[in-house]
């Protein structure tokens, strides 16, 4: 006969929890792993994402073989569009961002606590404002000379990429849980869904950006880079990081499903958020190819193809005069 709680000793105690938690497939029954063994296998898979886009930051402008971006392709809007259009997009998304800084991560933050900067989606709307305000500002001035402004157009295309590829999972993440995670409860404190996921800040955050880069595709000249792909991975790691410090002093999570006591459920969320991200910087860099600077379509992930920069001619640029 078992022997009871009462009389079980330790060791039993901990058996009976574990054999709770198992996994069971008809006979077939596969013991959960201890929290250390998921804890460390999050952490180790979050730094190996980390590896890889460091090693495609040096492995790639190396290999590509594409030259630099011209800081005509920043301070010019697209053939047929006015280029005051696209100046008031993003002067206007800039001021816009100013507003929702102070506003909501700073006077609401104060009086309701909504969130002080800990979501994923916060992170990515302030940094595609930033963007737009930096775009904005380069197109008031004039290169000096051929190659003067090449360092500056660099950053901002890398910044380009990210709030694409980044702006895309926070969004896509953001309707995933309206519709089959809901976190009213962890977001607001209260349980009043949908009401939580229809603020105005977060409509901002999960929609407005979508309709920002759309139209910064179709007014703006600005292209997309393979070479450029892990620094999206990258700040998807500094968020990760800092949403681990934020745990290790208040031992709350922010997202629910990726606390590291929900083991493997949690490496699977962490993995399929950098992978979601790979997805969207790739889809995007696919939609952007036609605005040239495109490696050959068959390097992939893992593969690298050098393509000529003379490949790149000016009829793949449409800039305006």
């Amino acid at each position: 006969p078992e022997p009871s709680l009462t009389s079980a000793s330790p060791t039993e105690l901990a058996s009976a929890e574990l054999a709770d938690q198992d996994f069971s497939f008809n006979d077939l029954r596969i013991r959960k792993p201890p929290p250390e063994w998921t804890t460390t296998a999050i952490v180790s898979c979050v730094v190996a994402w980390g590896a890889l886009a460091v090693h495609n930051l040096i492995a790639m402008p190396k290999l590509d073989g594409v030259p630099p971006v011209s800081f005509d392709r920043v301070a010019n809007s697209r053939k047929g569009v006015p280029r005051s259009l696209l100046f008031a997009l993003r002067l206007g998304t800039f001021l816009f961002g100013i507003f929702f800084c102070v506003y909501h991560l700073g006077y609401e933050e104060s009086k309701k606590h909504t969130d002080g900067f800990e979501y994923l989606s916060d992170w990515t709307f302030v940094l595609l404002c930033v963007t737009e305000g930096a775009l904005a500002w380069c197109m008031q001035g004039v290169e000096p000379s051929e190659g003067a402004y090449n360092a500056r157009t660099n950053i901002l295309v890398i910044l380009y990429s990210v709030c694409w590829s980044t702006n895309l999972v926070s969004s896509a993440g953001a309707w995933f849980s309206y519709f089959a995670y809901p976190m009213c409860a962890t977001l607001e404190g209260v349980d009043n869904y949908p009401a939580c996921y229809l603020e105005w800040y977060r409509l901002s955050e999960h929609a407005l950006n979508l309709v920002i880069l759309v139209l910064e595709y179709a007014f703006g000249a600005l292209p997309m880079r393979r070479r450029d792909f892990g620094w999206s991975i990258l700040f998807l790691q500094a968020y990760v990081f800092a949403v681990w410090l934020r745990y290790y002093y208040t031992s709350r999570m922010v997202y629910d499903m990726f606390a590291f006591t929900k083991g493997l459920s949690a490496l699977a969320w962490y993995n399929g958020a950098f992978f979601g991200t790979t997805l969207a910087f790739f889809a995007s860099l696919k939609l952007h190819q036609p605005k040239g600077y495109r490696t050959n379509g068959r390097a992939g992930l893992f593969t690298y193809e050098r393509v000529a920069g003379a490949g790149v001619d000016d009829e793949t640029r449409p800039l305006t005069a």
